[in-house]
C-alpha cells in the first residue's frame, strides 16, 4: 500500500515538473516569436547596387532583413555573391502579412 502511494507521488512529481517545463518553453516561444512582428513593414532601398560577380558560377543573394533584438526592429542585411548549393534553388525572403502586422520570412535553399 505504501509502495503504491510512493509511486503515485513520484508520477505526480514527474508530471508536475514536465508541465512546468512545457509552460516555460511556451512562454519563451511566445516572447521571441511575437517580438518579430512590426506594424508597418520597412521599405526596400530605392537603389540596389549589386557588386561585380566574382565568377561565372556564382549567384547573387538579394538584400534581406534580420531582426535586431536590441533595436527591436528589422535591419537590412546586404546581399552577397555565393556559389549555389548542388541541386538546390535559392528562394528569396519575403514579407508576410499577419494579424498583428508584418513579419519577414528568411530566404532559404530549396
Amino acid at each position: 500500500m505504501l509502495n503504491q502511494h510512493q509511486n503515485r507521488l513520484a508520477l505526480m512529481n514527474t508530471l508536475l515538473k514536465s508541465a512546468i517545463i512545457l509552460i516555460l518553453l511556451s512562454v519563451i516561444l511566445i516572447l521571441f516569436s511575437g517580438c518579430r512582428t512590426v506594424v508597418e513593414r520597412p521599405s526596400n532601398p530605392e537603389i540596389l547596387i549589386i557588386p561585380v560577380s566574382p565568377g561565372h558560377d556564382f549567384i547573387y543573394i538579394n538584400d534581406s532583413w534580420r531582426w535586431n533584438h536590441r533595436a527591436r526592429a528589422y535591419k537590412i542585411s546586404n546581399g552577397y555573391w555565393t556559389k549555389p548549393k548542388k541541386s538546390s534553388v535559392w528562394v528569396d525572403g519575403h514579407w508576410r502579412k499577419t494579424r498583428g502586422g508584418w513579419t519577414y520570412a528568411k530566404g532559404y535553399w530549396h
